[in-house]
């Protein structure tokens, strides 16, 4: 049976939980003989303004919402094996007028848990995790962390920017130093390929 914004609980530890909803979960399929036919898949729909932003099969690989999508429907179905798809629109956005599709494309990649490029980014992830827990247990307000100024500007800028002590040339300048550095890995990466 297919899940339409399906909840994910991930539980790592007794007091450490991943949470989220996956867009579109397709558990796995066996053939006649029993054989699998495919593993699950979780699918994700994204939009974005243009293809430069879609995540290469590298840069997915190692994407954290990939990777925990992956794993939760890895360990709900007791599989080895998960695809996570996620399905682009590419959307004009126009500073009058309605937003349009200009296009779609679609990016996917099979997880094996026993694969050394799946532990080791999966491994990343769990860093993080602990991270975060550690600060959630230690900071008592915001102004406790580090400012992390290369994830100012991503995903439509942090709401907080208008209070924020760094200035927004610091910031902006951080954000098109990582945004040429990102154009510059696709480029390096589609040129070995």
């Amino acid at each position: 049976t297919l899940v339409v914004e399906g909840s994910l609980l991930l539980e790592l530890e007794h007091d450490l939980h991943m949470v989220g909803f996956i867009d579109l979960e397709i558990p796995p399929q066996y053939k006649a003989d029993g054989w699998l036919s495919h593993y699950p898949i979780v699918v994700d729909y994204k939009s974005t303004s243009a293809k430069q932003w879609i995540m290469s099969e590298a840069q997915f690989q190692a994407d954290p919402q990939a990777l925990i999508y992956a794993t939760y429907i890895m360990k709900k179905f007791n599989q080895t094996g998960a695809t996570a798809r996620w399905l682009y629109s590419i959307i004009n956005n126009p500073k009058k007028g309605p937003r349009r599709v200009k296009g779609a494309e679609m990016v996917e990649f099979t997880f094996f848990e026993d694969h050394p490029t799946y532990e080791n980014n999966w491994a990343k992830v769990l860093r993080s995790a602990y991270a975060i827990r550690t600060a959630k247990q230690t900071w008592t307000t915001a102004h406790d962390a580090k400012p992390s100024i290369e994830s100012c500007e991503k995903f439509g800028g942090c709401s907080y920017a208008k209070i924020c002590v760094i200035k927004k040339s610091e910031r902006r300048s951080i954000f098109e130093l990582g945004r040429k550095a990102l154009l510059t890995q696709s480029a390096t990466m589609a040129t070995n390929t």
